[in-house]
């Protein structure tokens, strides 16, 4: 028996008692497709494109920046990279994105040494075509980096121990450095050798940055003066910090809330309404957090999204892979969507949320597992991708999905769209060229149930391959086709 079949049989067989209170799913997830790494590589991020272009961003441990086609979600097929060698050797650890570049975090944090601190702007308007604008990295910051958010013509850089790093990318040619910030590592007591805070993630709400400090809880910081930030609230869960050292990781803010992952304790919702004084007004707490149940405990949250109207929260869950919730009344979320099979070796690090699509980054940490001492196993890297659908009527209807054929295919001058509908409903349909960029669009009010043969003249286009985008209401499909 492999040590991997051990593992699983352990977790199972300890966890096999814990129930989950929650109301029934009404969130269902279907799998779609995955690309598995075939070496112990972990990936931490995946992003979907802003601009609705089939493309997924991924941030890995040990490949780099990974960008997969994803034009056909059941087979992710890598397209381009840009390895930890592009970056002077510091591995990405974390990306954000607006519709023309890539920012990435550099400097792994894991591990018994760190590397140095930095961020990486890549242009990808050609996303198959990564493209390295600018690198800023340095050596007085030497314990890595774990997030980076960029807003207007600034990047907040969360350095670990080494605090808040402020970046000015208004060049994106010539990132500078700005300021650093490191809030009291005191509270909510002196820390010990395995309870140091680190700044972990972060959400910006106006000129506050709620940074998650890890065992230093939460806290807020006005950034107004980018030289100058100045941090003006602590806060901690007084009942999750008398029974166990809680872990805040990272957090999303909805309006007046901040829904915050907290580990192997779950998710707490705290009212940010007066950044001086923040209180809390919810915990879910689904794994019974102890002192004793860390290692190999069935969740451990990490990233978080929100869907655009405010109405529902996924988060990835480690152990239990995501977690989704129902948050249109933010004080009482309730659980309504659950994937999660314990000890199944699998853990989900990152997340990403496109209309109908979820996207997963899976660490592998097989060669680095210490049984009763790490977090959790997992002998799989990679990525998953997965449609969810609301089965009730409390978020909205659920997505139906349609059939596509496009033919002829190959064409010459004109093509057309084989469309069946299982439900009336709205359509577009958008045209992009193989680099990406969008060429022409053709909105549709409404379609009946059933058939429909969509002509697409093309004749004005040249020869080549282009991506034809078909959404109906919440859903999208993407198609190829060759013109010659």
């Amino acid at each position: 028996m492999n040590l991997s079949t051990i593992v699983t049989s352990l977790l199972s067989l300890l966890f096999s008692t814990i129930s989950f209170a929650q109301v029934p799913d009404s969130i269902h997830f279907d799998f779609k497709g995955e690309h598995e790494y075939t070496s112990t590589f972990s990936c931490y991020t995946a992003l979907f494109d802003l601009q609705g272009r089939p493309y997924l961003y991924t941030a890995n441990n040990q490949l780099g920046v990974v960008v997969f086609d994803i034009a056909d979600p059941a087979m992710p097929v890598p397209v381009d990279t840009l390895l930890p060698a592009v970056f002077g050797g510091l591995r990405p650890t974390h990306l954000w994105l607006d519709s023309t570049h890539l920012y990435a975090s550099l400097g792994g944090f894991q591990g018994l040494v760190p590397q140095n601190a930095g961020m990486a702007i890549i242009d990808i308007h050609t996303p198959d075509q990564l493209n390295l604008v600018s690198q800023w990295d340095s050596v007085a910051f030497r314990q890595g980096a774990a997030i980076v958010q960029v807003y207007d013509d600034y990047a907040y850089l969360g350095a670990m121990e080494e605090g808040l790093l402020i970046l000015d990318v208004s060049d994106k040619t010539d990132i500078h450095f700005v300021s650093q910030m490191v809030p009291d590592p005191n509270f909510p007591r002196v820390p010990g050798l395995f309870s140091h805070p680190n700044a972990r993630g972060m959400a910006v709400s106006g000129d506050i940055l709620w940074l998650c400090y890890d065992a230093g809880g939460l806290r807020s910081i006005d950034i107004s003066d980018k030289k100058n930030p100045i941090e003006v609230a602590q806060y901690i869960n007084a009942s999750m910090d008398s029974l166990t050292q809680s872990a805040y990781n990272n957090a999303v803010a909805v309006d007046d809330y901040l829904f915050i992952a907290i580990d192997y304790c779950g998710l707490e919702v705290v009212n940010i309404h007066q950044p001086d004084s923040p209180y809390t007004v919810f915990w879910h707490n689904p794994w019974d957090c102890q002192p004793t149940t860390w290692a190999g405990s069935p969740g451990h949250t990490n990233q978080l999204v929100a869907s655009p109207d405010g109405k529902l929260l996924f988060m990835s869950g480690g152990d239990s892979e995501v977690l989704a919730f129902d948050i249109s009344i933010p004080t009482s979320p309730k659980r309504i969507g659950t994937l999660a099979h314990v000890g199944d070796s699998l853990v989900t690090w990152g997340l990403d949320v496109r209309g109908n699509q979820v996207a997963l980054a899976f660490v592998d940490v097989s060669g680095v597992f210490i049984p009763g001492v790490s977090p959790y196993y997992s002998d799989y890297g990679g990525i998953q991708i997965f449609e969810w659908k609301d089965v009730s009527t409390s978020i909205g209807a659920p997505f139906s999905p349609f059939s596509l054929i496009l033919s002829p295919n190959p064409f010459q001058q004109t093509t057309q769209l084989n469309l069946n509908l299982p439900a009336p409903n709205t359509i577009e349909i958008a045209i992009f060229g193989a680099s990406g960029k969008q060429l022409t669009s053709r909105n549709m009010t409404f379609l009946r149930k059933g058939a429909h043969q969509i002509p697409l003249p093309l004749h004005h286009l040249p020869q080549g391959v282009y991506l034809i985008r078909v959404r109906v209401g919440d859903g999208v499909q993407w198609v190829k086709g060759l013109k010659r």
